[in-house]
């Protein structure tokens, strides 16, 4: 088992973020609720990176936070 350093999320610049990072650290929902609402539309939809991994891109993030009304990290 690995274990990695967490480091303060920040939604500045281009790049992506995996679902571990957005659950609950950006938006406190279960995954559950989380893929129900990409299926219907009212969050963003994932960016398939390889056959195996799938991220949202930061700025699409940005953009749900701010339209929720949240704090959003930068």
């Amino acid at each position: 088992m690995t274990h990695q350093l967490s480091r303060p999320i920040t939604l500045d610049g281009p790049g992506f973020l995996r679902i571990e990072q957005i659950i609950p650290g950006l938006l406190p929902v279960s995954r559950a609720t989380f893929y129900r609402g990409v299926r219907n539309g009212t969050y963003p939809a994932p960016v398939r990176i390889s056959n195996s991994c799938s991220a949202w891109r930061k700025s699409d993030i940005k953009v749900l936070l701010e339209e929720l009304g949240g704090d959003v990290c930068s």
